[in-house]
């Protein structure tokens, strides 16, 4: 059985300790229904939405949502206005190629240091964690 959004939301606040001073950014955040019950729970959030009509109706119910892509330069942006992530969280990157690949590499550039990247998936019932080890060099765009 796939959570309910205020289920997850719980889980993850509870799972990683989330305050008020921590910052979520999901990435296909689609209507923002995660994020807002995120938000109620005390955690800063931010929606990454493709669809510019899913993004525009998360802005107009009160998440944070750009309308965009996913992608480095999309990240290191963020993480210049907003600050460092906590946590990054896609229910629908596919765990494939290219697509995982810059999924990662742009997760990694808005992540602070005990910063996660979770991959979730009703589906299959999974419940991927990543986290990035620091390198000297970032692939960011700035």
């Amino acid at each position: 059985m796939v959570p309910s959004p205020h289920e997850l939301a719980v889980d993850l606040v509870r799972r990683y300790a989330l305050t008020a001073d921590d910052f979520v950014i999901e990435v296909g955040s689609g209507d923002g229904s995660l994020l807002r019950a995120i938000h109620a729970l005390g955690p800063r959030a931010l929606g990454v939405e493709a669809d510019p009509r899913l993004a525009a109706q998360a802005f107009r119910s009160g998440v944070d949502t750009l309308a965009g892509a996913f992608h480095p330069a999309t990240a290191a942006d963020i993480r210049r206005r907003y600050g460092p992530a906590r946590v990054v969280v896609s229910r629908t990157t596919r765990a494939t190629g290219d697509t995982l690949t810059l999924f990662v590499t742009a997760a990694a550039c808005c992540l602070g240091a005990d910063g996660v990247v979770l991959l979730l998936s009703g589906g299959v019932n999974a419940w991927v964690e990543v986290r990035i080890d620091p390198i000297p060099a970032t692939p960011c765009a700035a």
